[in-house]
């Protein structure tokens, strides 16, 4: 399986080398498209290999995978069809935000699957030093900027929901590896 992803990025990067202009756009979505697509069925034969109680964590990073594919479609057909990005917010978001909730809820379901009671406290509290951290750098710099915007309280949620989902992933990530 390692042969065919050095295969699929060998090939993205020679199209991309002999293609010039406009058409670098297409190679680049086909190739942004067909990786997702290819992500799609490895977490899918992973989900039915499984006979265990992964098999939910699997399921869930296979609906997330394709909550992105359907956010990228929607975005390339924008790109492709109207030669411009789509509107902000629109369906592309919705379907990117449900990517990264379904990313949460397989790494909930992992977290409460190796549960116990001392070590989920231990690394709890270590994971929650490291996130104090980046939560105050993020809220100053990212959060704060944004807020500010005079735009509809529509657009600013959906902006300020993607690095806070981001962080609620790294809290989770790191609370796992410790």
């Amino acid at each position: 399986m390692q042969w065919v992803v050095f295969v699929y990025v060998m090939m993205y990067y020679v199209a991309l080398f002999v293609m010039f202009g406009k058409i670098e756009v297409v190679v680049g979505s086909f190739f942004s498209l067909g990786g997702i697509l290819f992500a799609i069925i490895l977490l899918w034969r992973a989900s039915i290999r499984m006979k265990t109680n992964e098999r939910t964590f699997w399921k869930w990073m296979t609906i997330g995978s394709i909550c992105y594919f359907i956010a990228e479609m929607i975005y390339r057909i924008y790109e492709w069809m109207f030669q411009t990005e789509p509107p902000f917010p629109s369906f592309a978001d919705v379907f990117y935000l449900l990517c990264s909730f379904a990313y949460i809820i397989a790494l909930l379901y992992v977290i409460m699957q190796q549960r116990k009671l001392v070590v989920v406290w231990q690394s709890l509290l270590d994971a929650m030093i490291v996130m104090c951290v980046v939560m105050a750098y993020s809220s100053i710099y990212i959060v704060e900027p944004m807020i500010r915007l005079e735009e509809s309280i529509l657009y600013i949620s959906v902006l300020v929901a993607y690095p806070l989902l981001d962080l609620v992933m790294l809290f989770l990530l790191l609370h796992l590896f410790l």
